[in-house]
């Protein structure tokens, strides 16, 4: 689940240019993930559908999914990176 503040829109967002234009590799990326079970078939339409896009040259692509529509849904966790002060003082 996803730590929503707000509920956004439904909405079914058609993939990006990318994506379309490599269908057998996100056909192909698909069905490894449902095969790790990493993603599963759902048979009820969600409410919001993002679009898949493919990411990276022809050697070598990946397969993104594009979240900006819900990403401002999306309660903002505060976090701090630690530097190499902070690791000092732990170690010695």
């Amino acid at each position: 689940m996803l730590p929503l503040k707000t509920l956004p829109e439904n909405v079914l967002l058609d993939n990006n240019r990318s994506a379309k234009e490599n269908k057998s590799f996100v056909t192909d990326e698909i069905e490894k993930l449902l095969s790790k079970g990493c993603i599963s078939e759902v048979f009820v339409k969600p409410k919001v559908v993002n679009p898949l896009t493919v990411a990276g040259n022809k050697s070598k692509l990946r397969l993104v999914l594009d979240c900006r529509h819900i990403n401002p849904h999306l309660y903002q966790f505060r976090y701090k990176y630690e530097d190499a002060t902070v690791g000092k003082k732990i170690v010695f």
